[in-house]
């Protein structure tokens, strides 16, 4: 990978935004929204309420962000995660030539701790636009076992960051 294959897919992400919920312990957080690429209002959820029983329970809540590269077809790998660890790895031990700037360590550094999310996206006729059909999963297959894609399906992956509350460094 050079450093212009690692400002190219980084050039290409968006940030997603979801509401994270905590019963009070500061190190146990869960997600409480799907991700979404607008920004939810602070203060939108203070309690969860159990359907069956009606009983109420106090929860924190705080918003996250992760940072996700466009969706490409599979097998069309720009760069892997794996891939930008192992460079990493040799550009710190041997101090690879070509990769002094900040900016492309610091690329190849944000690639490296990315994970890699699959869905299926579906063409409804031919000319039209993709829409997605499942959501981001970390299985490379999103499908139930046995399911056979059509040929107006097709499986794509992106990269995401781990999600990181708003306001921390990022």
């Amino acid at each position: 990978m050079t450093p212009e294959q690692a400002r190219k897919l980084l050039a290409g992400m968006t940030t997603e935004y979801a509401i994270q919920g905590s019963y009070g312990d500061p190190k146990e957080w869960f997600r409480l929204t799907e991700w979404q690429e607008d920004m939810p209002p602070q203060g939108i959820l203070r309690a969860l309420v159990d359907e069956d029983t009606g009983e109420r329970w106090q929860i924190d809540t705080r918003i996250v962000c992760r940072y996700v590269t466009a969706p490409q077809p599979v097998g069309e790998d720009p760069v892997t995660p794996e891939e930008a660890r192992d460079l990493l790895a040799r550009i710190l031990t041997l101090k690879a030539p070509g990769f002094k700037e900040p900016e492309a360590l610091d690329a190849i550094s944000t690639i490296a701790r990315m994970r890699t999310e699959y869905a299926l996206i579906r063409q409804p006729y031919p000319g039209a636009e993709w829409h997605q059909v499942t959501h981001w999963s970390k299985e490379e297959n999103p499908l139930n076992d046995g399911y056979e894609l059509a040929d107006n399906e097709r499986i794509v992956y992106r990269y995401s960051t781990t999600p990181q509350p708003l306001g921390e460094e990022q």
